[in-house]
Formats: C-alpha cells, structure tokens, sequence
C-alpha cells in the first residue's frame, strides 16, 4: 500500500465527481452514489482500487440503492 497513491486516487475521485453523486458512508473507503434513466451508479474506491457498480433492479431509486450495496460488498469480500 502506498499512502501518496491513494491520496491521489482519492483526490483524482474526488474531483471527478459531480455533486448529483451522493456519498454512502461505510463502504470503502469512498463511495457515492447516483441515480438516471438507467439506474443506480454506485462508485466505490478502496485502498488503491476504483469499481463502479451500475444496477436497476426495481424501479425505485432506495431498493435499487440497497442492492448495488450488497453486490459492492460481495465484491470488497473478494479483494
């Protein structure tokens, strides 16, 4: 783990980030969500990893939103 790399990440995320994105404490070290026509964007950033999960699993934004955090914890699990 290289400490100047993530803060870098972090800062390059951060910058990246429009402020329709909503943050989700608890998930990564970062993570932010938004909701389109398409469905829920969920990015999460982790140590000096970046994933974006794109979901819609229903209709509403909520239940959408609590799935895309399931399956981005089934993926933090794995790394």
């Amino acid at each position: 783990d290289k400490p100047e790399d993530l803060a870098r990440a972090k800062k390059m995320m951060e910058s990246r980030m429009d402020f329709t994105y909503k943050p989700i404490d608890n998930l990564g070290d970062r993570a932010y969500w938004k909701w389109n026509d398409y469905g829920i964007e969920l990015v999460v950033l982790t140590g000096n990893a970046r994933f974006t999960i794109l979901s819609k699993t229903t209709g509403e934004p909520e239940t959408s939103l609590d799935h895309a955090i399931h399956f981005a914890k089934e993926v933090l699990a794995k790394c």
